[in-house]
């Protein structure tokens, strides 16, 4: 149990990886609840992510973990690691501090599993970081209370690894949106249609070929292609917030963190991915599915119809803004917080209603092949 009872406020560890900014957009929900989160991170994100301070070198990574069982009543792993090794998570787990892992992607993605259940991702997961993978998996599952995670597809990763896992919403900066939003209304001005990709990965996201698609229909379809990487998150924002069509990846089974922006943006999106393996509260998604052989459809549709491109736009910022605000994301984390320590077996999903069992096997019946078949469900037209 908590070491504090229902309504009061809990001071929360966040860290010590920042990804995408959901850190931090949990944690101003976290506050909005009256708790006392800090976003802790062992560096400086090189992205300009805001943290509430930074825990660099060992002897500080030693400090931090003798301490926080005094100081945090929750530690909650960011990127599937803690701040000292795993360490500080069993000495805080033992004087009864609730401790959770997160893991947000290819942190915990192993391609045995991936080439069984996610074909889309199996094109892109490497092999050789599958034993280390396994390795941090293994030590968090022995001193965290649960795993979370943002949909289906991560939890069946670490089925293997933790008794209990969670599957919760991620929250998204939406004050930051809001300015990068106001600011393109402010200066827009139209010509060709303007297509936004923004890898974080050029390999994971299949850049060359999103790029030479959209290339070989700018004069057909009146289109301007902009690609952006390793600049600043509100670059970023403000990038998508003067686009008027966002391609996410390929090689995806679901959108993650910057679809949920772009569409919160008002923006339709546009990314491989499975509608099956979205977490049952992020079901129906309106970001446009699509495979490098549907690429160009897309594209066609979407530039042939502007009042098409505002309806998902429209859908796609209702969506993203209720799914993905931070308070909502912190009200099924705070259930998370209070859930966990009874040590439950299963998949559970949490939102800001409650926290109730998932059937996976019902959700996914390819859990069931034999080992080594390969998925055979049909991409996404």
């Amino acid at each position: 149990m908590l070491r504090r009872v229902s309504g009061d406020r809990l001071g929360v560890a966040l860290g010590p990886l920042e990804l995408a900014g959901t850190a931090r957009a949990l944690a101003d929900g976290l506050r909005q609840l009256d708790h006392r989160p800090r976003v802790l991170t062992w560096d400086a994100h090189p992205l300009g992510y805001r943290s509430d301070g930074v825990v660099t070198g060992r002897r500080a990574r030693a400090r931090f973990a003798w301490s926080a069982p005094r100081d945090f009543d929750v530690l909650h792993g960011q990127g599937g690691r803690t701040w000292f090794s795993y360490v500080d998570f069993a000495w805080a787990r033992a004087r009864g501090t609730t401790c959770v892992i997160q893991y947000n992607g290819s942190e915990t993605r192993t391609s045995d599993v991936a080439a069984r259940l996610h074909p889309r991702r199996a094109r892109i997961v490497d092999a050789s970081r599958d034993r280390n993978i396994r390795r941090h998996r293994r030590l968090g599952a022995l001193v965290a209370h649960a795993a979370v995670v943002q949909d289906l597809e991560l939890a069946t990763y670490l089925l293997a690894a933790y008794r209990t896992i969670y599957v919760a919403p991620f929250a998204i900066d939406l004050e930051g949106i809001e300015r990068a939003r106001s600011a393109a209304r402010a200066s827009s001005s139209r010509g060709r249609l303007l297509v936004l990709h923004a890898p974080s990965n050029r390999f994971i996201k299949a850049s060359v070929t999103i790029e030479a698609t959209v290339r070989s229909l700018e004069d057909e379809l009146g289109l301007e292609l902009e690609t952006i990487s390793g600049v600043s998150h509100a670059e970023v924002l403000a990038a998508a917030a003067r686009a008027d069509i966002v391609i996410d990846q390929l090689n995806a089974e679901v959108p993650g963190v910057f679809p949920a922006e772009a569409m919160a943006l008002g923006k339709p999106v546009i990314c491989e991915y499975d509608p099956r393996k979205l977490a049952p509260f992020a079901r129906p998604c309106p970001v446009l599915p699509a495979t490098a052989e549907t690429l160009a459809a897309r594209l066609h549709e979407l530039a042939a119809d502007a009042s098409r491109r505002d309806d998902i736009g429209a859908a796609g910022r209702e969506y993203a803004t209720s799914v993905h605000a931070p308070l909502a994301a912190a009200k099924a984390i705070e259930r998370v917080y209070r859930h966990a320590p009874a040590g439950q077996r299963g998949v559970f999903e949490a939102t800001a209603e409650g926290v109730r069992q998932i059937d996976l096997a019902a959700e996914l019946p390819e859990l069931a092949a034999p080992p080594g078949a390969a998925a055979t469900v049909p991409l996404p037209q």
